[in-house]
């Protein structure tokens, strides 16, 4: 009986071990079987990654595609009009100007034909590169379609500084070009439409900037051309006096014409006043204000006013023999010109050989030159003061002071400009000024004075030193002597 009790239980103990095994092999099938299904889910899952990598590359590949031109590697169309587009929108908000120029390369076509399209790709990537080194970094170039180029030209100063580009442009390609060990020359032709005034919306430019172009095209000599007549006639201008001022032979069209600064209470000359005339065959007599913004731009201002100290070395003997040799030669310089890193060191090269006295020299700057950079003057203006040269700032109105500016500034006097002076009701700014000399410690110099009303006027309000018409004509220095 013992043993019957034993072997039943024994018999339970197996069968229940025997379902446990059971449900162990169902547990480790279902444990297989959602080790696949994970194995199987993270296999979709890379090939997804791959597959998104992949049209990932894709995309970005087609972005390039799109951004760049792949002759050129230069902006594609599509990144053009975009700049454009901004461009236009800030001209618009901040009274920006800004110029499109079409650009056309002659006959390609045919160019393409002779040298097959593999090099003609290749030139048209070489064109690119050339003029890519005539724009500022702001600029944008790019291949518009075969043979036509833009340039986007933001923030001009003035509409005929696009003149300057195209210039530019145009001497490059003048340059032939080697492909393949092949010389070519190429010829192109611009036509250039400025924002705000040839259009005010990218379609109606890019219209005015075609119609340039075929202007230039169908103009024989003429390689450039702007939509609107009086800028082209403006900017023609502008290359002439160009190649006056870049001339290697400019000191001989140089003309010293001067003025008298005369005391009205002695009478007597104590200034004179000394400026470079441009004689030209073709334009004729170009003043200061004719070429100085080029001359500065081309660095020849130092050239012409290293030319007019020899003037007044020449002629201060002379002066001296007539009775006449006055307390300051005054030259007129501006802001730009100071404040080259190059200057304070050439007019002290040049006054060293001098044979008079460096203090006999004063340069006149505009206060509207620099009526918002004054204090960065401070240093070139106390460095021309050690070498002993006589300093002053003529002055339109109290607007253009910036007083707390111009006096740091170690000055010997300051000129009233003659927009002051042409109207009466100026008396109080002329009192003013005055009284604000006196307290600076300096005296002041009226030019524009060219009536007798005026004289009188100025000299019930103490004024002694004028210029003018009053005290003569303006003159050569030869004819000055006499």
């Amino acid at each position: 009986m013992l043993l019957y009790f034993v072997l039943c239980i024994v018999t339970i103990i197996l069968s229940y071990l025997s379902y446990l095994l059971y449900l162990r092999s169902h547990e480790l099938n279902d444990l297989r079987k959602y080790a696949a299904n994970l194995e199987s889910d993270l296999l979709q899952k890379q090939i997804k990654v791959e597959e998104n990598a992949q049209f990932s590359n894709l995309s970005q590949d087609f972005a390039l595609q799109n951004a760049v031109d792949p002759v050129t590697g230069l902006p594609s169309p599509q990144v053009f009009e975009d700049r454009a587009q901004q461009t236009l929108y800030l001209g618009k908000r901040f009274g920006k100007v800004f110029g499109i120029i079409f650009l056309d390369i002659h006959d390609f076509s045919t160019i393409n034909k002779e040298l097959g399209f593999e090099k003609g790709n290749h030139l048209l990537s070489e064109i690119g590169k050339k003029m890519h080194g005539c724009i500022r970094q702001i600029d944008t170039l790019s291949r518009y379609r075969d043979d036509i180029f833009l340039f986007l030209l933001p923030q001009l100063t003035q509409p005929e500084t696009a003149a300057y580009v195209a210039q530019r442009v145009l001497a490059k390609l003048q340059d032939p070009f080697y492909i393949d060990e092949q010389l070519i020359s190429i010829k192109a032709s611009l036509g250039i439409a400025i924002f705000p005034g040839d259009g005010d919306n990218l379609n109606t430019l890019f219209d005015h900037a075609n119609n340039a172009l075929e202007q230039a095209k169908s103009s024989r000599g003429l390689q450039y051309h702007f939509y609107n007549s009086d800028i082209q006639k403006i900017s023609q201008r502008e290359m002439q006096i160009s190649g006056c001022v870049n001339s290697e032979n400019i000191t001989e069209n140089l003309v010293c014409y001067c003025s008298p600064q005369v005391n009205v209470t002695t009478n007597h000359i104590v200034g004179i006043n000394m400026t470079a005339y441009i004689d030209d065959p073709i334009l004729g007599l170009l003043t200061q204000s004719d070429y100085q913004h080029i001359a500065e731009r081309e660095n020849k201002m130092i050239i012409i006013l290293e030319w007019l100290i020899k003037q007044a070395m020449v002629h201060v003997a002379e002066w001296q023999k007539q009775g006449v040799m006055p307390d300051r030669i005054v030259m007129p310089v501006s802001a730009r010109q100071i404040q080259h890193k190059d200057f304070v060191e050439s007019i002290a090269n040049i006054l060293s050989n001098a044979v008079f006295d460096p203090r006999l020299i004063a340069f006149e700057v505009a206060a509207d030159s620099f009526a918002d950079s004054a204090s960065t003057l401070q240093e070139s203006f106390l460095r021309l003061k050690h070498i002993g040269v006589q300093l002053a700032v003529g002055v339109s109105s109290l607007g253009h002071l910036a007083l707390q500016k111009i006096m740091q500034l170690p000055l010997t006097y300051l000129k009233i400009d003659q927009r002051v002076v042409l109207y009466a009701e100026n008396e109080v700014i002329l009192s003013t000024l005055k009284g604000l000399t006196r307290s600076m410690d300096l005296f002041m110099v009226v030019e524009g004075v060219d009536a007798e009303g005026q004289k009188e006027m100025l000299q019930g309000l103490g004024f002694e030193v004028m210029q003018g018409k009053c005290f003569g004509e303006l003159k050569t220095i030869q004819s000055f002597m006499h």
